[in-house]
């Protein structure tokens, strides 16, 4: 009970074998869930499947988390546009995870995602080229900033 979701989405996608990836389910309702979502989002599957992406856009995902972008490392040297349009469960955490690994980000599309000013200031600390920002209806970023 005490691991994250996070976390839990993590050990799910390390699983290698499928019948312990159908197994992990039957754990608990929490498990269930877990392993649900994370056969529901795309955005691994894409990581792994195509390594040279310039431009990933996802709208509407709402099952999206935070530990899909664990497996960024594999774009860091060519992913240059992301789109999260309605990703509503990213956070500042995820995009943690995108400004380190993404360093050549142009453009990044965060309208009506959960991030804060910290998450834009750690895009404005890793992602130097970037040229386009869009936060539409991110409803934690403030005009102040952070200290």
């Amino acid at each position: 009970m005490n691991l994250t979701e996070d976390c839990l989405v993590s050990i799910f996608q390390n699983l290698h074998n499928r019948s312990d990836r159908n197994a992990f389910g039957l754990t608990c309702r929490r498990w269930l869930h877990i392993q649900n979502v994370s056969r529901r989002s795309l955005l691994p599957t894409l990581l792994d499947r195509f390594a040279h992406l310039s431009s990933v856009s996802i709208a509407g995902s709402t099952e999206l988390s935070d530990s899909a972008f664990a497996r960024l490392k594999n774009l860091k040297s060519s992913l240059q546009s992301l789109s999260l349009y309605c990703c509503f469960n990213i956070t500042d955490d995820g995009l943690t995870l995108v400004a380190m690994q993404c360093v050549r980000l142009l453009s990044i599309t965060l309208y009506r995602c959960n991030i804060t000013d910290i998450g834009l200031e750690i895009i404005a600390n890793y992602c130097k080229l970037l040229e386009n920002l869009n936060v539409s209806y991110c409803m934690n970023i403030t005009d102040r900033g952070t200290n």
